[in-house]
């Protein structure tokens, strides 16, 4: 089987030090569409740091591999992108109690 790393990338920081920083949120096991419907679950559910008064969420699909979320703040705009990576090598063996198709908690352990 397959393994798919989930990965979100959202701004960190605050004022002129907002950043990108990219997080790996969890690991599924199976094919590409049910890593990408974990991951569409995680995007509609994924608490970010910003905005801290969240107004409205936009939930979009960019492209095949991943989700686009606008997070609506009170002042201003703060988008999140979630991607699905196929594992190609890992210097490690895969996280124990994977199943397939299934979230596999935090990521690489």
């Amino acid at each position: 089987m397959t393994r798919w790393a989930l990965v979100v990338k959202q701004l960190e920081g605050s004022g002129e030090s907002l950043h990108w920083n990219a997080q790996l949120i969890g690991e599924v096991t199976g094919t590409r569409e049910e890593a990408l419907a974990v991951l569409r679950q995680h995007a509609q559910t994924f608490e970010t740091r910003h905005p801290w008064e969240l107004h409205r969420r936009v939930l979009c699909r960019d492209g095949d591999d991943g989700f686009f979320v606008m997070n609506r703040g009170r002042t201003r705009d703060f988008p999140c992108e979630f991607r699905v990576y196929e594992v190609l090598w890992d210097s490690a063996p895969p996280m124990p109690g994977l199943a397939p198709g299934g979230p596999g908690g935090p990521g690489f352990g």
